[in-house]
């Protein structure tokens, strides 16, 4: 009698460590299905490589709709400790930037940016040009520009001479707008663009030091303005971005690339400590099985 009060619980404990054991082996094992004959043999493959498909759309599903969400995505990457790291990478820059002594015309050849540089001047200076031009002749600036400007004439003009040359004015006016713009659509790209590359070549002799003391001046204004535009651009486009990515998709395909034994080895390697415990309290409880077996 008293050893039984020793060998039920012992038996009992290593029976609940053996089952426990063995029901998380077959979450995993066999990694596939085993047949005998034509005869498949059950609860194989195991739990999770028979399911791995529809494990790895439910965790892709988790993911993207709860744990990485847009609002979430969104925060992290608007966090403001990202601004921090970007201010600190953008002062690194410009306190290096003020050792160098070369001009910008000679720091892009030596980088290999000279071309690529002067083909974006060359769009800017178009589409500014194009832009501008097509902005004022389709406003009413010139209209006010040209009234403002006749009835300045008028009141330099002797009165009865006004009084006369009134009425031909305002009969002139509107040829005289439309030639305004016809002028302006057809010399104002070129000046607005003469002007931008008039301003282009005199930063390029600028030299990198110099630049870079002129942007230390207005660092924080620059990257408020920088930051702004991100945050601004994030909240609007991320959604349509992630859409576009499909990080539901990508993670289903990412579980279902990895070989089940790979996929083992990544579930042990996070949950070791929780499994191993399991197997303990199975012991436990199969030794508390014991004792009540000899108390009934």
């Amino acid at each position: 009698m008293q050893l039984a009060w020793i060998t039920a619980p012992v038996i009992g404990g290593l029976i609940g460590l053996i089952t426990n054991s063995l029901a998380i082996k077959m979450l995993f094992r066999p990694h596939r299905a085993v047949y005998i004959g034509r005869f498949h043999v059950p609860f194989t493959p195991g739990l999770i490589p028979k399911e791995k498909e529809r494990i790895a759309s439910a965790i892709g599903e988790v993911i993207s709709k709860y744990l990485l969400d847009d609002a979430t995505i969104q925060k992290a990457i608007c966090d403001p400790k990202i601004r921090e790291k970007v201010a600190v990478h953008v002062h690194g820059l410009i306190l290096r930037m003020k050792q160098v002594t070369i001009s910008l015309e000679v720091f892009l050849d030596q980088k290999g940016l000279a071309d690529p540089v002067n083909i974006m001047e060359t769009g800017l200076r178009n589409s500014v040009g194009d832009y501008v031009t097509k902005a004022v002749t389709e406003s009413d600036l010139v209209d006010e520009l040209i009234e403002s400007a006749l009835l300045s004439v008028q009141r330099e003009m002797n009165p009865l001479v006004a009084k006369i040359a009134k009425n031909p004015l305002e009969s002139a006016k509107p040829q005289i707008i439309a030639n305004t713009k016809e002028m302006l659509r057809e010399r104002g790209p070129q000046m607005i663009g003469g002007y931008i590359d008039e301003k282009y070549s005199e930063i390029c002799d600028y030299k990198i030091c110099d630049l870079a003391e002129l942007a230390e001046k207005h660092e924080k204004e620059a990257i408020d303005f920088l930051w702004g535009k991100y945050v601004y651009f994030i909240e609007q486009k991320s959604a349509a971005l992630l859409k576009a990515l499909d990080l539901q998709r990508i993670v289903e395909e990412r579980i279902n690339g990895y070989d089940v034994a790979q996929l083992e080895k990544i579930i042990l390697s996070i949950s070791k400590k929780e499994l191993n415990a399991l197997v303990w309290l199975g012991g436990l409880l199969g030794m508390l099985m014991g004792f009540v077996n000899l108390l009934f």
